[in-house]
């Protein structure tokens, strides 16, 4: 074994309250059923910083508490496959940074291919992108499949892959 070497076998899928994260956490669950894996479903946190000129979040705002919504919200709407432990976890701190440190002790890591957003993407990068770039394991990102007519070609796919 190394360090890389999982002790259990764990499945970590990285969830945002976005339609792709809860698709990811069903491939996740899915694939943790095959390979007999334990799921890790970690939904990051972190308080926004303003730019001036943009307003703070409401005072009793509380993103902690919303990403545990977010983790419970996503369990009720999936099943989780018979023998498939559900580990839940809400961590403060960078997304990215979260689920590349938990891919040291992971099977695999799935993420939705989109979540938080244009804006923060353009300066930090997507976080599927980081993770798929700097996880120790295997990253799968979870697209929602199109229909036969909206695919693209791989070409097509490349430059939507350089510009988005």
């Amino acid at each position: 074994m190394n360090e890389h070497t999982p002790v259990n076998r764990e499945l970590v899928v990285g969830i945002d309250g976005s339609a792709a994260a809860l698709g990811a956490l069903r491939e996740g669950l899915r694939l943790a059923q095959a390979l007999g894996c334990t799921v890790r479903v970690i939904s990051a946190w972190s308080w926004p910083v303003g730019q001036g000129f943009v307003p703070g979040p409401p005072i009793n705002w509380n993103p902690e508490a919303d990403s545990l919504e977010i983790l419970s919200d996503a369990l009720a709407k999936v099943e989780v496959p018979k023998g498939v432990e559900v580990v839940t976890q809400s961590v403060y701190g960078d997304a990215a940074d979260i689920l590349i440190e938990a891919s040291r002790h992971a099977e695999m890591v799935v993420t939705g291919s989109t979540g938080a957003g244009m804006a923060r993407a353009l300066f930090l990068g997507s976080v599927s992108t980081r993770v798929a770039q700097r996880a120790a394991c295997p990253v799968l990102v979870w697209r929602p499949m199109a229909s036969p007519l909206e695919r693209v070609t791989p070409d097509e796919a490349g430059a939507e892959l350089m510009l988005g």
